[in-house]
């Protein structure tokens, strides 16, 4: 559980009777505000997120993924 401590609670009860779409857009705006980790990093990861989104970098479901590497392992065995 998060430690609530800090805030307002009218806030956090404002918070919570937003809609959906309302939190995620509440949410990004928090986080964009947020002077956290570093710069360079957020950057990279905002732009991938970005691409994911749109389409540009295609994505693989993790199944997938961990069957393909599970395949090249048994042919890389003598």
């Amino acid at each position: 559980m998060t430690d609530t401590a800090d805030l307002p609670q009218d806030l956090i009860d404002r918070g919570l009777q937003l809609s959906p779409e309302a939190k995620r857009k509440f949410a990004a705006l928090l986080w964009e505000s947020a002077d956290v980790g570093d710069p360079d990093l957020r950057a990279e990861l905002t732009r991938r997120w970005e691409r994911y989104q749109d389409g540009t970098d295609p994505s693989h479901a993790a199944e997938d993924v961990i069957a393909e590497l599970r395949a090249r392992a048994e042919r890389r065995k003598p």
